[in-house]
């Protein structure tokens, strides 16, 4: 029963991520000409943004997901023919996000975020968070967060192990607390996005 419903949802899934590039991705010609009609028009909004290279980004927590849905999820997409990066090497603490990362979130049409239990003890993945927001709102490029174990209310106002992450930053990390700040907000504005749940939602 659980494999099954385990196909279900990456079916749907699939189906989700492959009709929003269907309908909204630009094609590269069409990226060219509107770059050049916008040159002279509206250069203040999205002029700067980076041309796209990748479908999809994938932000996730590597101890939580790697070996199982991660796995599985790239395989599929490979399949369908998705354009994906994603970061496979293991983070040690105190190593501090690539530009090599940053750069791959803004060439992505789609950041999908995959929110799991441990997802704010890493931090890096909080900085791809922030990068991911920073590119929503400046570039229009689509997020789409998945909740993977986890509520999202645990992730809008930092209950459970989300809570607990941010202890620990505050004490035994000493980040600084207008750090923490920008951390709560990126947080809860993916979180107030419609998203996926896996396995099923439960409703607060």
């Amino acid at each position: 029963m659980a494999s099954l419903l385990w196909l279900l949802f990456l079916l749907l899934f699939l189906v989700l991520l492959l009709l929003l590039l269907f309908f909204f991705r630009p094609s590269s010609s069409s990226f060219d000409s509107d770059s050049d009609s916008d040159s002279d028009s509206d250069s203040s909004s999205t002029t700067d943004a980076p041309r796209i290279k990748y479908d999809v980004f994938i932000s996730f927590r590597g101890g939580d997901i790697r070996d199982h849905f991660l796995s599985h999820l790239k395989k599929e997409m490979l399949s369908k023919q998705i354009d994906f990066f994603v970061d496979d090497k293991n983070v040690h603490p105190g190593d501090k996000i690539s530009p090599t990362l940053l750069q791959a979130i803004g060439e992505s049409f789609i950041s999908l975020v995959i929110f799991s239990e441990r997802y704010a003890s890493s931090k890096w993945c909080m900085e791809e968070l922030v990068k991911i927001t920073e590119c929503m709102k400046q570039y229009k490029r689509i997020v789409m967060p998945v909740f993977y174990h986890v509520e999202p209310y645990q992730v809008r106002h930092q209950k459970g192990t989300f809570a607990k992450a941010f202890d620990d930053y505050k004490r035994k990390y000493k980040v600084k607390k207008a750090e923490l700040q920008k951390w709560r907000s990126v947080l809860k504005e993916i979180a107030n996005i419609s998203g996926i749940h896996y396995p099923s939602p439960k409703y607060e």
